[in-house]
């Protein structure tokens, strides 16, 4: 992801955003959505960052992060195509919803309360294979 492979056609994921999913990661990956079957492009409440927002920006400490409108867009904006509402998963990785994602027990793609050994963030990080 930071080497700007991932997402493809796309430039690199903001530290910011990283960074968000990390602390959501850590603050134990909780579903906060009403369904967590249902697909992540219908939990999504899309966000943008303010304009204004420096580049090296990092959430608060004490921030609370919410999958729907943090995590969710996040991933609907820049894995859509190829592990999200594609006809052939690449990887075989599912993130359509947060059950999909969750419920990988033999790779499993996060850690709770742990983001620096989730598969997710090493991936995005560019500490995990392609």
């Amino acid at each position: 992801i930071e080497d700007g492979s991932m997402p493809q056609g796309n430039d690199k994921l903001p530290e910011q955003e990283i960074a968000l999913l990390r602390k959501w990661l850590d603050e134990g990956a909780k579903f906060d959505g009403t369904d967590p079957a249902a697909p992540i492009t219908s939990t999504a409440a899309p966000t943008a960052p303010p304009a204004n927002m420096a580049p090296d920006f990092k959430p608060p400490e004490k921030l609370t992060i919410s999958f729907a409108s943090d995590i969710a867009p996040v991933l609907v904006q820049n894995c859509n195509g190829c592990h999200l509402d594609a006809m052939q998963l690449r990887g075989n990785l599912n993130l359509n919803t947060y059950s999909a994602m969750e419920g990988r027990t033999n790779d499993p793609i996060w850690v709770k309360g742990a983001a620096k050994d989730s598969l997710l963030v090493q991936k995005l990080r560019g500490l995990a294979g392609a």
